[in-house]
């Protein structure tokens, strides 16, 4: 999916990223809400138990911190971070996975507030992943 969006970017313009973020995002929305609609309930915990904790079988490290209603993960290493890297394609790594991010959890639970302010895909030492419950 990724290379037809390069391919369409170099031919097309940043006009093609924007339409596949659009595509994204409501994709990303619809799939995430169908996994809550499967689980008997769709808390923060249930999103880190669902989202996060798979994700360590493909190796990637993280820590997991509760916080005043809702928890902090800082994630040290990301196996799709280091796969953008590997393919020299930096830059395609947060439009193509980590904008995801946001809609994964208005799908799961439009209750939930999400905050990032670091990726390592865009070049930090962490990914800070901030889930709380919306007041």
């Amino acid at each position: 999916m990724i290379c037809i969006y390069l391919v369409r970017e170099e031919k097309f313009g940043p006009e093609a990223t924007d339409a596949a973020q659009e595509l994204i995002a409501e994709r990303t929305r619809t799939m995430w809400a169908s996994v809550a609609e499967r689980e008997e309930s769709n808390t923060i915990k249930d999103l880190v138990r669902i989202l996060w904790e798979p994700f360590r079988n493909h190796g990637a490290e993280f820590t997991v911190e509760e916080i005043d209603n809702g928890v902090q993960i800082y994630c040290t290493y990301c196996p799709i971070a280091e796969t953008y890297r590997e393919i020299k394609r930096e830059e395609y790594g947060f439009p193509f996975n980590c904008s995801e991010d946001p809609y994964i959890v208005e799908g799961f639970n439009p209750d939930i507030e999400f905050q990032r302010t670091k990726t390592l895909v865009e070049g930090d030492n962490y990914c800070d992943h901030r889930y709380t419950m919306k007041k």
